[in-house]
């Protein structure tokens, strides 16, 4: 486990899961125990004990089939590069050892009836957040940590002061911190985001207190006050938790922020036919992944792919702007007003508002 980690893990993007799953296999089958030792027994014990353990403070709940299998998952790619490097025989029969998993749900937002339904009993501070989502598709941490400008170690930031204005997310890759992606800004995404430029000083999305707490600060790891009715940058624990909130309101438990995004690619695909262009905003690179995200699409009738526009967030936007008195985004003509086009996303970039 160290050495391949040491080696090709710690470059991954996913390095923070593959540490949590090294401890919990080394902490089973011991620390120093060679992998040519590790029998197909071991594993089945390794799973035994995963099962009949719980994870969790406040609430214990045991470990599913799905963590499971991502445990072992891990451990045949370790196996995989020892054999490749080391030469070292794999003799375990994963297939055998995987556990069967329930067919998750996957429900996705396409109507306008869906969406006011969920402005309407989501938390004020996560509404425009999630109509960024459900409009350019990103991942959620390249959402709720979108930054005014860029500066090292950020995840996403604007670029308003061009031609074309446009975000850059850095998205998954295994290059160290990731690679620069670029999608351009419509003038309805920057009417959604221009109440929040004056909330705070770099970033666009942030929550108010409802209660005075202490908490870790993300970049620091300090301990910081947070006094109730102020404003702090958007969390991913507020995040979630007002996420939750929302889908026991809802009904809808299967509906995590990532379904946000497979929304925006379905509907995305549905108006253009175009697996090339739905990847440009994305950030995908790889067409089966991107596909994985369009399952949805399959059940529907052909006359629905061929949308004629995308009505879907035009009539919300307006809704969600806050009071005035905030930071305005300045366009080249200041008599110039943002109207909202239609589609939503589909506008070419030379027809956006130049920024000044």
């Amino acid at each position: 486990m160290e050495r391949y980690y040491n080696e090709h893990g710690q470059h991954l993007p996913s390095k923070v899961n593959l540490i949590g799953y090294a401890k919990r296999l080394m902490a089973e089958l011991g620390a120093t125990t060679r992998f040519h030792d590790i029998d197909e027994g071991q594993i089945k014990k390794f799973i035994g004990a995963m099962r009949s353990s719980t994870w969790g403070t406040r609430t214990k709940k045991p470990y599913g089939p799905r963590t499971i299998n991502a445990h072992l998952n891990h451990f045949r790619t370790v196996a995989l590069y020892l054999q490749r490097r080391a030469k070292v025989p794999d003799n375990i029969p994963w297939g055998k050892l995987k556990l069967g998993e329930p067919k998750p749900s996957r429900p996705i937002i396409e109507t306008e009836h869906q969406v006011r339904d969920m402005l309407g009993k989501l938390d004020p501070d996560l509404r425009a957040l999630a109509l960024f989502s459900l409009a350019l598709g990103q991942r959620q941490a390249n959402s709720y940590l979108l930054e005014k400008g860029p500066r090292p170690g950020c995840r996403a930031w604007l670029e308003l002061d061009g031609a074309v204005p446009q975000a850059i997310f850095m998205r998954k890759s295994k290059t160290p911190g990731g690679e620069p992606h670029p999608v351009p800004l419509s003038p309805a995404i920057l009417k959604l985001l221009e109440p929040l430029m004056g909330d705070h000083a770099t970033r666009v999305f942030t929550y108010r207190c409802r209660r005075t707490f202490h908490e870790r600060d993300p970049e620091t790891g300090e301990l910081t006050k947070r006094i109730e009715g102020e404003r702090y940058p958007m969390t991913k624990t507020v995040l979630r938790d007002r996420w939750m909130e929302y889908r026991k309101a809802s009904g809808n438990l299967g509906l995590n922020w990532h379904r946000l995004r497979a929304s925006a690619m379905v509907r995305l695909f549905r108006q253009t036919r175009d697996l090339g262009q739905v990847m440009k905003i994305s950030g995908h690179r790889d067409a089966e992944t991107a596909m994985g995200y369009l399952r949805n699409t399959t059940d529907l009738p052909a006359v629905r792919a061929t949308l004629e526009a995308d009505p879907l967030l035009l009539t919300l936007v307006s809704d969600q702007g806050k009071t005035s008195g905030k930071t305005q985004l300045r366009h080249s003509h200041p008599s110039e007003s943002l109207n909202v086009p239609a589609p939503f996303l589909q506008e070419r970039p030379e027809s956006h508002s130049k920024i000044g």
